[in-house]
C-alpha cells in the first residue's frame, strides 16, 4: 500500500496528499482495508490504466476499484476472488461508497 500512495504521490505530486492524505492516515487505511484482498497485479494495472487517463486528480477509491477490476488481466487457471467479482456492480460501488461515508463523518 505505501508503494500505491508512493507512486500517486510521483503522478499527481500535491494533489494526491490533499486528496489521499498521508501514509498512516485515515484514508490510507481505508484503502488498505479495501485492497488487501486484490492482488498486487491487479493494483498495477490500474495504476497503469489510471495513469493512462492523464486525469490530472488522483481517483477515488472506489473509482481506483473499478479501474483495476476493467483491467485485471485474464487467467483462465486461476478464480477471479469474490472482492473484485462484486467490486465491478454499480450496487456494490453505492454501498460502499455509504460505508465510506459513514466512516469519514
Amino acid at each position: 500500500m505505501m508503494w500505491l500512495w508512493g507512486q500517486f504521490t510521483k503522478f499527481y505530486g500535491g494533489k494526491a496528499q490533499r486528496n489521499l492524505g498521508v501514509i498512516d492516515g485515515d484514508t490510507f487505511q481505508i484503502w488498505f482495508d479495501t485492497l488487501k484482498n486484490v492482488s498486487y497485479e491487479n493494483i498495477k494495472l490500474g495504476l497503469r490504466a489510471t495513469v493512462m487517463r492523464k486525469d490530472p486528480w488522483p481517483p477515488e477509491l472506489q473509482e481506483f476499484i473499478y479501474i483495476c477490476v476493467q483491467n485485471r488481466p485474464v487467467r483462465a487457471h486461476r478464480p477471479r476472488m469474490a472482492l473484485v467479482e462484486k467490486a465491478s456492480t454499480k450496487e456494490y460501488a453505492a454501498e460502499y461508497r455509504q460505508k465510506l461515508k459513514e466512516i469519514l463523518c
